[in-house]
């Protein structure tokens, strides 16, 4: 996280990243910069002094750790900030007004809507689908093309679905987005629930091009796939490809198909703003600011809201349409909210109906 921030700071601003900090003792340089342990902080201050500390860590650590900084060094919160508060909100408007250049945070890409299982609390609702769709592999360079024309950085593009690795054209999708666009991507990579085996090709692309692999484990929701799953997981280790095992994720239901608010206006705008999602789809060539709504619109309405979506084939290429591409991102639309937000219980951080992870529909 410290790595993305320092590529997106060095790229896009006129800002300087002079060193990092660690609890670690034994690290000692980092990004060819000077990696310090914790406890120098407060001698750097004196020496340095104008400095913006951001904490790249994941926020509910980094919360955590601003106290104990704020409390030692006697840190004020604007130049104090968390990760997801620089990237997600500082940084893109200090890249846009400095140098006007476009950075968003987070894209997750969908390539296929197809997927191995049928979950019953999917995120984007894949069981109520009438035809899962596989996306045309010219259709998605298209697609890569426009997003990377108008935008300079994303720092974690990531290839989903439904299961990325059913598309066939999964591992010629890496080496076109590898070949022609890796210098414009953070961090770059597939998640994926584990049942289907990575080719060698796909284990070879990955590894050139510096991607990791995210595995969703629902094993104790179908504990038929386990075997399979340890298998998949084992390849990519094996490949050298960072694995990151999501073991302990909890899931929520989003409520899309029974929730009712009965919100006023100015109680979904609070709503919205207090959800603050970071789940960024783009599929079709459209941005979509909540891809969960998204999906829910789609299959339970049959309907777009203008709202959560912007059309990037619409976007020219003048200081005004870029402003307005990164307020989109930031949250900013025409009503202060989002027309699912009448029907949803809110996002990961902030939804507590908590629900059995991976629970297959009867029926499957």
């Amino acid at each position: 996280m410290g790595g993305r921030i320092y590529d997106a700071i060095s790229r896009l601003s006129c800002l300087t990243v002079s060193a990092f900090f660690d609890r670690d003792e034994g690290k000692t340089e980092y990004k060819s910069l000077p990696v310090y342990h914790k406890d120098f902080y407060r001698q750097y201050l004196e020496e340095k002094g104008n400095v913006i500390l951001v904490i790249g860590l994941p926020d509910e650590t980094g919360e955590i750790v601003k106290k104990e900084f704020a409390s030692a060094y006697g840190l004020d919160t604007g130049c104090c900030k968390l990760y997801s508060e620089f990237v997600m909100h500082d940084f893109p408007i200090m890249a846009l007004y400095q140098s006007n250049r476009v950075f968003l945070d987070s894209i997750s890409m969908i390539i296929t809507e197809q997927c191995t299982l049928k979950c019953e609390k999917c995120a984007i609702m894949l069981p109520y689908f009438k035809k899962a769709e596989q996306y045309p592999l010219e259709r998605l360079k298209q697609d890569a093309d426009e997003l990377f024309s108008k935008v300079d950085l994303i720092g974690n593009y990531t290839l989903t679905g439904g299961e990325p690795l059913l598309s066939r054209d999964l591992a010629e999708m890496i080496r076109y987005l590898g070949e022609n666009y890796r210098t414009q991507i953070g961090s770059f990579k597939i998640i994926t629930n584990g049942t289907v085996l990575p080719s060698q090709e796909l284990l070879d692309l990955m590894q050139q091009y510096e991607m990791a692999v995210d595995i969703s484990d629902y094993t104790a929701g179908v504990p038929a796939i386990k075997p399979r799953v340890d298998e998949v997981r084992e390849m990519f280790e094996r490949a050298g490809i960072p694995t990151y095992f999501l073991s302990s994720a909890q899931w929520v239901d989003f409520g899309f198909e029974s929730v009712d608010h009965h919100y006023s206006c100015s109680q979904l705008q609070a709503f919205f703003n207090y959800c603050h999602t970071r789940c960024r789809g783009y599929a079709g060539g459209k941005i979509r600011y909540c891809i969960n709504a998204y999906f829910a619109e789609r299959t339970l309405n049959g309907r777009e809201d203008v709202n959560n979506t912007f059309d990037i084939f619409m976007m020219g290429n003048s200081e005004e349409e870029r402003k307005r591409l990164v307020e989109f991102d930031l949250g900013y639309n025409g009503s202060g909210f989002l027309g699912m937000c009448q029907h949803c219980n809110g996002t990961c951080e902030i939804n507590t109906h908590f629900i059995e992870v991976g629970k297959q529909c009867s029926s499957h």
